[in-house]
């Protein structure tokens, strides 16, 4: 079947989504411009229309990565949101967006990527600095609002934080999604919330 006519940016923006969906389901070695093209329903010249290859295609997941972790931290920023609320629905978006898009782990730590490209390793380390610097901030406000514990710096919580997610993540992955991540990582996120002694705010 045809794909029917869309904008040169939300066809970009399909070309990207489908590539990262194929490395979540196959790896690196399932991505090429013939196989994205299938996943869009558009023959491979399509495809150079918008991108000039493949690398250019990864260029735009590696973006796409990016712009979903600001996306989680605007989301969970809402206006009038108390801190110790938008922690916990940061932790949410970030479980929701790994169990959506597994491809996101492979790509964050693959040498292949990186190896004769030190432009993409900047470009991944900026975005999860920037995401970092934003919920140090975060945590900041939670602190001394009193909602959230202030014996320990903001950048410590927040390492933790990733943390929680990663080792369900890793056994989540490795189980071709048998294991329960949701469970495995809220189990790890009340345990996180008694340490930091995550509680109302008083609104100061």
């Amino acid at each position: 079947m045809r794909a029917e006519k869309r904008s040169t940016d939300v066809r970009k923006v399909e070309i990207v989504r489908a590539a990262l969906s194929l490395i979540s389901s196959g790896g690196l070695k399932a991505l090429s411009v013939a196989a994205i093209a299938r996943a869009c329903g558009l023959a491979p010249s399509a495809v150079y229309r918008h991108f000039k290859g493949k690398e250019e295609i990864i260029d735009g997941v590696l973006d796409l990565i990016g712009g979903m972790l600001a996306e989680n931290l605007d989301r969970a920023l809402v206006p009038a949101s108390a801190p110790a609320e938008a922690l916990k629905r940061l932790f949410e978006l970030h479980i929701r967006m790994i169990m959506k898009n597994g491809g996101i782990p492979r790509l964050v730590f693959s040498d292949e990527i990186y190896g004769r490209r030190p432009d993409r390793k900047r470009k991944m380390y900026c975005a999860i600095r920037g995401y970092l610097s934003s919920f140090n901030k975060l945590i900041r406000r939670a602190q001394q609002n009193g909602a959230m514990d202030n014996a320990h710096a903001p950048e410590a919580w927040a390492y933790l934080f990733l943390g929680l997610v990663q080792p369900a993540a890793i056994l989540w992955h490795l189980s071709d999604g048998r294991e329960d991540m949701v469970r495995l990582s809220s189990g790890a996120w009340e345990v996180y919330a008694e340490a930091a002694r995550l509680r109302a705010e008083t609104h100061k």
